[in-house]
């Protein structure tokens, strides 16, 4: 496999990854080898909302799904939010923790950021697990299949995060219609001004 993620005559296309992905994922038996563990860095490989997709309904090895989608979140933040608008059946705080990766300071996650929390339907449990994460810049590293290490996040990326970040908790912080989220909300606040800060 790791072949045909490779430049050259034998680089596969998006289509034929994919089915090779997938039926990795069907194939139980494997799940216990550490091959199969660095296999699903294919996902972050061919780096698309079809790829996370798969990932998102696979019901296999809770670990490992968890570190395969967190490192495609890191690497995809306009991909996974692609995904979990289409995929409806999502463990809520998956998905609570994997919105906390998008990117505050690009315009349409930010909104999307936004209207995750605002959402009448978002329980109070959900919103602080957000709340507690965003944003969330942890990232491991090591050797991959597929893909040279994960090294997703520049500082000057998180700056401007932390900056974006911090106008979007004013204004949750200022809005009655949050008011149940006061506490988490403050305590965010404080860690990004902390931050901000820190980044000057």
């Amino acid at each position: 496999m790791r072949s045909l993620t490779r430049d050259g005559a034998a680089n596969a296309g998006n289509g034929e990854l994919l089915d090779r992905f997938s039926h990795a994922l069907k194939m139980p038996e494997w799940q216990t080898s550490g091959g199969f563990a660095e296999s699903l860095d294919l996902a972050r490989t061919i780096g698309t909302g079809s790829a996370v997709g798969q990932l998102l309904r696979w019901d296999g090895n809770p670990a490992l799904k968890s570190m395969a989608l967190h490192e495609f979140a890191a690497d995809h933040p306009a991909e996974i939010l692609q995904a979990l608008q289409s995929e409806s059946a999502v463990d809520p705080a998956t998905r609570a923790n994997l919105m906390a990766r998008l990117d505050p300071a690009v315009p349409e996650q930010l909104a999307a950021i936004d209207q995750y929390l605002r959402d009448p339907l978002r329980t109070g449990e959900d919103a602080s697990v957000f709340l507690k994460s965003f944003p969330l810049r942890s990232a491991t590293t090591g050797n991959r299949l597929y893909s040279p290490a994960p090294a997703p996040y520049q500082m000057e990326q998180i700056t401007a995060g932390d900056q974006a970040a911090l106008s979007l908790v004013d204004k949750w912080v200022s809005d009655p219609a949050l008011e149940t989220m006061r506490p988490d909300l403050l305590a965010l606040r404080q860690r990004l001004g902390e931050w901000v800060e820190q980044g000057k």
